[in-house]
């Protein structure tokens, strides 16, 4: 009996390497043009993001900064300010630490088989040949509802492989 608890706390410190949630409540609320100006993150590059479908008249999106292996999705509500340019709230994140043939994709992600620009997921790929990605490893979806990046089954999960048939991978 002892061993299936030693197991069990084994394999949850594993998965807890590559996914983790920190505590970012402190940042909640926080308005920002850039997550970099803030001195927690300033070390952090930004890697891109994706408009997510909007609740009400709240318009959201998710963010991607990136130092080293070190990976943050970040849920934000997008407002446009007095200079009429982008300003951001902090809603939540999630940190994703990446291992050697692992990525991260969001706003291309389905379940079953169909588009959902809230899903978020890492996944194992060696091969460009690929038109999708199903190896999935972690998955998460924008609840914009409760304005949380929540955690969910990777059954079903498969995101777009953007390069798809330009490369001669051999």
């Amino acid at each position: 009996m002892c061993k299936y608890y030693l197991i069990v706390i084994f394999s949850f410190l594993l998965l807890g390497i590559n996914a983790q949630t920190p505590n970012f409540n402190e940042f909640i609320g926080v308005e920002y043009r850039s997550l970099t100006e803030l001195d927690y993150f300033s070390n952090y590059s930004e890697m891109g993001g994706s408009m997510i479908e909007s609740l009400d008249s709240e318009k959201f999106a998710l963010e991607h900064y990136a130092l080293d292996s070190i990976h943050l999705i970040v849920l934000v509500i997008v407002k446009v300010n007095e200079l009429g340019k982008a300003q951001y709230t902090f809603l939540d994140a999630v940190k994703i630490i990446l291992q050697n043939n692992e990525y991260i994709q969001y706003g291309l992600c389905r379940l079953d088989e169909g588009y959902n620009s809230d899903l978020i997921a890492s996944y194992k790929s060696s091969s460009q040949k690929e038109e999708f990605y199903s190896d999935i490893i972690f998955a998460w979806t924008a609840d914009r509802q409760s304005k949380r990046i929540v955690s969910i089954e990777t059954v079903g999960i498969d995101c777009i492989n953007e390069g798809y048939g330009l490369f001669n991978d051999e």
